[in-house]
């Protein structure tokens, strides 16, 4: 498990190109860890194409795994940074005693993410972003699956930010009954290169 998880980790870090803008972030909870790398794939008229891979993984040895492809209006004019796109995610998922049985869980969601950092609040934002799948577009054990959050924001910063939110990752399994693969207060750091 942990030599996936180093492996994974590597690939996330070395699948970026050298000359596209990156970011690479960290979070962290007393259950879960997550790792996301996103790199620039496109810059187009309305704003960057970022690529981004994601792995998370928590106490009860569940491993979830995401791709995704986000459009981003990033401009210095607008205190509103907001992305829309699409993520894959695969899961195996309900490891833990007492959960319901071990699960794969697949989804192809939609969703988004918006962040608010006013000028006039030094550098402080608020955060949401929330992602959705329908039956329609999950596959194995599960019957559909969101995720959302909220975070508070700060930049230190133009490469570097921390903060220090709510974050729920859940599935509804084919059995009727709702699996939990992350439900936690989540702290992190978000650093982009050039």
């Amino acid at each position: 498990m942990r030599r996936l998880t180093l492996l994974c980790l590597g690939l996330l870090i070395l699948s970026g190109t050298a000359r596209a803008e990156s970011s690479f972030g960290i979070q962290l909870s007393d259950e879960s860890a997550r790792f996301v790398y996103a790199s620039d794939i496109s810059s187009g008229q309305h704003g960057p194409v970022d690529m981004e891979f994601g792995l998370f993984f928590n106490e009860d040895d569940d491993v979830m795994g995401h791709v995704g492809l986000m459009v981003r209006n990033d401009t210095f004019e607008s205190p509103l940074v907001i992305s829309l796109g699409a993520r894959a995610y695969y899961a195996d998922a309900g490891n833990a005693p007492g959960n319901p049985p071990d699960s794969s869980v697949g989804a192809i969601a939609i969703g988004g993410e918006l962040l608010f950092i006013p000028d006039n609040w030094g550098g402080l934002g608020i955060g949401v972003h929330y992602f959705i799948a329908p039956e329609i577009v999950s596959f194995g054990d599960a019957d559909g699956f969101t995720e959302y959050g909220v975070r508070l924001n700060y930049e230190i910063t133009m490469q570097s930010s921390i903060f220090i939110g709510y974050e729920k990752i859940e599935a509804e399994l084919e059995d009727g009954t709702d699996l939990e693969i992350g439900d936690s207060v989540v702290f992190g750091i978000n650093l982009r290169f050039l």
